[in-house]
């Protein structure tokens, strides 16, 4: 369930939104979108667009077809496109995903500045334009490294709707994060109308400056520039709320002619400002986005305020807002030097010395409003070719996370095992469960307080790369006391992240030396120190030797322990593992399934 945001509507003027849904109709939506919900989003659609604003649909399946005309929003396109929806089903053969994209993008050479446009596309993530595999995945590829940067480049936004959990949310999100758009899944009406609301962004107030809020809204803030008096906020319910009002959960600061009202809870319904404002923008999705500064020369961090993660352009709120931040490291905590960067759209950059982020540090920002304040702590994740979060998963056990960042990768193929053994021999092997984030859930059970898990991913690239990687053994204690992050190359070696050095401490000068006086006392002095010193080397050279003889015999003595038992031990637990695999790929061929190849890379 996505959260409540606010819905500005009531006559408003048009504010350059335009919206081309896109809605998959092929076969596999029958699954994808079992309470066919895909009419409810073309519904809720037709309510939230303003008087003015621009929109089309399209319907795909082997080829796209257009189904509402694209134009302006008025009576005409609404009953048009409550007509389309009895076209919404589930009965073409093929799902091309590309064509239908490019057939609603197809101004993507056009420069279009005044208009904010959006692709909402309607899908359960599958491309099947034949039988032959190579076919979808040439496709896929086409999709990811040759459309979608053009829509980036000519900022059109696509925000993906899943509308099941059988979606393929890893590729909608993909597609998403490559051209800045949203990635969301609904699975009632309430849902699906709380996402389009967020991907598509409120709009301004009306011209009688009134604007609607809907049920379970958390909390909203709404900006009023005036020429006079203050105005007066009117409730649903017609109370009158001024910046003398004392009301729970109501927080007012006006000053210079910008009225900034932030109230919790509020009620659903009409809610309007009397005189109407000159000017009036609502927000009720504020938040921080945090991200690497690719724009500086020195590490960096841009931080900016945004709504349903859009960048907020309001050069009076700008004027009622403060920011700072701090590192927090292994070390200790400092404060990190913060700048605005834009007046008008709220950005800052955070500046992190010469040192960039490592795994072990946290950035906490924290804006200060006049009516309203956000925390929010950020830290960077350092992607390797295959992360592993272990969990605490209660009763002595605990779970692994574990998500492969390796390009052009296969989903169909992906397999995660994973065997956990201790010093007896026991081992047990699990294989993973894919989540619908795209990583894979395996169970490590708690066979005993110290155990050792080795990792078997498997999967093939799209060129076909077949990958076979074994860790090295994990060493864990159980039960876990907290989370644990670690990172494998592809040869299965763990990755050690690099830490931020220590602060530089200037070293204070030592007490003076103490000089002995001049004349013999000095000399016979000079004498002993140097026959002291004479001495104590030589017991340190027969120690040295003393200790390496020693050292040495312990050394081979430890080294035949260890040769016999690990002969006894590892045949066992390795064939084990070898043995449950191949009872793993045997299993899959049973069920109709094409294991991967037994060589690896």
């Amino acid at each position: 369930m996505f959260a409540a945001a606010v819905l500005l509507t009531l006559d408003a003027r048009a504010q350059g939104v335009d919206v081309r849904l896109v809605v998959d109709v092929s076969g596999s939506m029958k699954s994808g979108d079992p309470e066919n919900l895909r009419q409810d989003v073309l519904n809720s659609l037709v309510e939230l667009l303003p008087p003015g604003s621009r929109a089309g649909v399209w319907t795909f399946g082997r080829s796209a077809n257009m189904v509402v005309p694209h134009g302006v929003i008025d009576a005409a396109w609404r009953r048009t496109a409550r007509g389309a929806r009895a076209g919404i089903v589930s009965a073409a053969l093929r799902t091309n995903l590309g064509d239908a994209l490019a057939a609603a993008t197809w101004d993507v050479r056009q420069a279009a500045v005044e208009w904010d446009r959006h692709v909402v596309l309607v899908t359960d993530g599958r491309v099947d334009l034949a039988d032959d595999a190579t076919i979808n995945d040439a496709q896929r590829r086409l999709i990811m490294t040759e459309l979608l940067p053009r829509l980036r480049l000519a900022k059109i936004r696509v925000d993906c709707l899943a509308l099941s959990t059988d979606a393929d949310m890893e590729l909608l999100r993909q597609i998403a994060n490559a051209t800045g758009g949203s990635v969301g899944r609904a699975d009632t009406v309430g849902a699906v109308k709380d996402y389009l609301v967020g991907a598509i962004g409120s709009v301004s107030g009306s011209a009688d400056g009134a604007f609607s809020v809907s049920a379970n809204t958390p909390e909203f803030t709404v900006l009023a520039r005036h020429s006079g008096a203050a105005p007066v906020l009117v409730t649903p319910a017609n109370e009158r709320i001024d910046a003398l009002t004392a009301a729970p959960g109501i927080r007012w600061h006006d000053a210079e002619g910008t009225a900034l009202v932030t109230v919790t809870a509020p009620a659903a319904g009409r809610w309007r400002f009397v005189p109407a404002p000159e000017h009036l923008r609502v927000w009720s999705t504020l938040a921080l986005d945090i991200r690497p500064d690719d724009t500086a020369e020195a590490p960096a961090l841009r931080i900016t305020l945004t709504d349903g993660d859009q960048p907020i352009a309001e050069p009076g709120l700008a004027a009622m807002v403060a920011l700072d931040a701090s590192l927090t490291t292994i070390y200790g905590r400092e404060a990190l030097d913060v700048a605005a960067l834009d007046k008008e759209t709220l950005v800052f950059r955070a500046d992190l010395g010469s040192t960039p982020l490592t795994a072990d540090d946290t950035v906490t920002a924290h804006l200060v409003a006049k009516t309203f304040e956000l925390t929010r702590a950020y830290t960077e994740r350092i992607a390797h070719p295959i992360d592993v979060e272990f969990r605490d998963a209660g009763a002595g056990n605990a779970a692994a996370m574990v998500r492969v960042n390796v390009a052009d990768i296969d989903p169909e193929t992906l397999r995660v095992l994973a065997s956990t053994r201790i010093a007896s021999g026991r081992a047990k092997l699990e294989v993973g469960q894919k989540q619908p984030d795209g990583t894979w859930l395996v169970a490590i059970p708690g066979l005993d307080n110290n155990v050792d898990i080795t990792f078997k991913v498997l999967f093939n690239q799209l060129n076909n790369n077949e990958f076979e990687v074994e860790s090295e053994p994990i060493s864990m204690n159980l039960p876990l006391s907290a989370p644990r992050r670690v990172g494998l190359d592809l040869a299965g070696h763990l990755i050690v992240d690099p830490t931020r050095p220590p602060p530089v401490v200037v070293s204070q000068p030592g007490p003076a030396a103490v000089v002995p006086a001049s004349g013999a006392p000095a000399v016979e002095a000079a004498a002993t120190e140097k026959a002291n010193v004479e001495v104590m080397a030589t017991v340190r050279t027969l120690a040295m030797a003393e200790w390496l003889t020693m050292a040495a015999i312990t050394a081979a003595m430890v080294l035949l322990f260890v040769w016999l038992v690990v002969r006894s031990l590892r045949a066992s637990p390795r064939r084990a593992f070898d043995e449950a695999l191949a009872g793993y790929r045997a299993a899959l061929v049973a069920a109709g399934a094409q294991p991967l190849a037994a060589a690896g890379t």
